[in-house]
């Protein structure tokens, strides 16, 4: 092969490089929120996952206006029932004497999960609100501090956590001169 190309390939293939990693860091980063507990839990906004189990019975209502979620209950994948609310069709899941794992994926949702009497444990990732926790249990969110239903300041906002800040270069010496 010629000297020239197999050059202009390496130096090409080198700067292709960084802009991938560059690409890969300005991915949209989620928050996270992690609950368990005996009540309800409605939440809102874009998940990118919202998972847990039912342990014993409850009820999951998953409201979808602009299409497109994803809602199973174990692995079975759950079909809408497309309600008008005005002009505009919602698409509604509702799964009535749910237990067991559940998964739930979409843009604008609104997430209600109740239980009386089973424990919830729940983990949603993504950005939205927690608008209600009602009845008995514990939360987090981005692997803060565990804290009590009762005290949650509502809504609960999830968000990112801020970045994490820039590494120091290992070559930087001491004094800041180059090693």
């Amino acid at each position: 092969m010629n000297p020239r190309i197999l050059a202009s390939l390496t130096v090409a293939a080198a700067l292709m490089v960084p802009a991938a990693a560059i690409a890969s860091t300005t991915a949209e980063r989620a928050g996270t929120f992690d609950a368990e507990g005996v009540g309800q839990i409605v939440a809102q906004g874009r998940f990118s996952a919202v998972f847990g189990s039912i342990q014993g019975t409850g009820l999951i209502i998953v409201r979808d206006p602009t299409g497109g979620a994803v809602v199973k209950l174990g692995t079975k994948r759950q079909r809408p029932k497309l309600v008008r609310v005005g002009r505009r069709v919602v698409r509604v899941y509702t799964i009535r004497r749910a237990g067991g794992s559940f998964f739930v994926q979409g843009r604008g949702l609104r997430v209600d999960l109740r239980s009386p009497s089973a424990t919830i444990s729940v983990s949603l990732f993504g950005r939205g609100s927690v608008t209600r926790l009602s009845g008995a249990g514990t939360y987090h969110l981005n692997d803060g501090e565990t804290t009590d239903w009762a005290s949650a300041p509502l809504p609960l906002q999830i968000t990112p956590p801020p970045p994490p800040p820039p590494r120091e270069n290992a070559l930087v010496g001491a004094a800041g001169t180059s090693v």
